[in-house]
């Protein structure tokens, strides 16, 4: 194991800390990686060198000059698997640091078994996130026989059958930091309460692919996870779910339909979980470009402003959830029936459409659906 700077000036602070005295680490070469001094890292240590090759358990300086580039202190090697990988100093006087000594020599050892774990554990999430990138958005020729085995390898059985969900957050515009943090937690929560789980992280959201197949049971997914994150007022969680269940090369299928699902999601103010087998006309509405349904819009309401629009759908998604009952959508509304009868005849003269007829019913809900997605 090789010593990382980073490491050693970690190790070098959490001990000198703790036993307030001036701690170096040098490398198994001699060299000082890390000191309380910033001029001494990179010299070299002769103690520390002469305890490497010579695989002394012990080294005490008596005298500045005694070893170059060595102060008065104790010197001891520092062992992982069985070999020396490093060396620490503690500055001093025997009698001021003989009762350190041996903790810092152990707790030094136990920091560098954690950081290794760590680096080991980074090492294989990197893979890991490699490995679903090139499942997910590859190229054939990268899609061997032996690409796909290599999963299992790296703790990855893409041959079970998995349920996908692109899970993301709706935040007031310019938050876009909280939007990240929050993706670290959900990332941190799911890897903690739930096992057989494949996690890769996008920009804005997070694919997550489960063994849990049911639809009840991912539902309390959700709502778990949702409920164990700090949401400020103006934050809500979002979901979308696919069809599956898929695997292999299948479960860029269910990425798509999950991503498919979860932009409905975020039109839907008051749903924040949707299925990709629930959907009908979401199923396509994430392939049309925003500038077709701009375009769409025109033409339905007839240069109308935004607010406009916003203000006509507003009254439409209430008649066509109402069935057109003109007396249930004027009490939902609270306005007289008649005034309601009104808006929808000024409505069709205005934009020579009548809402009320079931051929032009279609043309205003993919309206509404356009407008929630822009």
């Amino acid at each position: 194991m090789r010593i990382s700077p980073s490491i050693a000036q970690a190790i070098v602070k959490e001990i000198s800390d703790a036993v307030n005295k001036n701690v170096n680490l040098m490398d198994d070469t001699g060299r000082i990686i890390a000191s309380p001094n910033p001029e001494r890292v990179g010299t070299e240590h002769m103690g520390a060198r002469k305890i490497v090759e010579e695989k002394l358990e012990c080294l005490t300086v008596c005298t500045d000059q005694e070893y170059s580039g060595s102060l008065v202190g104790i010197n001891l090697p520092l062992y992982f698997r069985g070999d020396i990988v490093g060396v620490i100093g503690i500055t001093g006087e025997w009698d001021q640091i003989a009762q350190y000594v041996q903790l810092i020599k152990k707790a030094s050892e136990a920091l560098l078994k954690d950081a290794y774990i760590q680096e080991t554990s980074n090492a294989l999430r990197m893979r890991q996130r490699n490995y679903l990138h090139t499942l997910l958005f590859g190229t054939a020729a990268q899609l061997s026989e032996d690409f796909l085995s290599l999963g299992a390898t790296l703790g990855l059985d893409i041959q079970l059958p998995y349920r996908c969900l692109c899970i993301s957050f709706a935040a007031p515009e310019g938050r876009s930091a909280e939007i990240q943090t929050l993706l670290d937690r959900a990332e941190e929560y799911l890897e903690r309460t739930y096992s057989g789980l494949m996690l890769y992280r996008e920009s804005t959201q997070l694919s997550l692919f489960t063994t849990i197949l049911d639809e009840n049971h991912l539902r309390t997914l959700v709502s778990r996870l949702s409920g164990s994150l700090p949401l400020q007022p103006g934050f809500s969680l979002k979901a979308g779910v696919d069809m599956g269940p898929h695997h292999g090369l299948q479960l860029r299928t269910g990425r798509v339909q999950a991503e498919k699902s979860l932009h409905i999601a975020f039109m839907e103010q008051g749903e924040p979980l949707i299925f990709y087998g629930d959907m009908t006309s979401g199923i396509y509405l994430g392939e049309i470009s925003a500038a077709s349904k701009k375009e769409y819009l025109a033409r339905i309401f007839k240069g109308m402003s935004l607010a406009e629009m916003q203000e006509w759908a507003q009254l439409l998604a209430t008649f066509y959830a109402c069935d057109g009952s003109l007396n249930k959508t004027a009490d939902k509304l609270f306005i007289h029936k008649n005034t309601l009868q009104y808006q929808l005849r000024k409505l069709a003269s205005l934009t020579g459409y009548d809402p009320r007829s079931i051929t032009n019913a279609g043309l205003y809900q993919t309206a509404i659906q356009f407008l929630k997605a822009i």
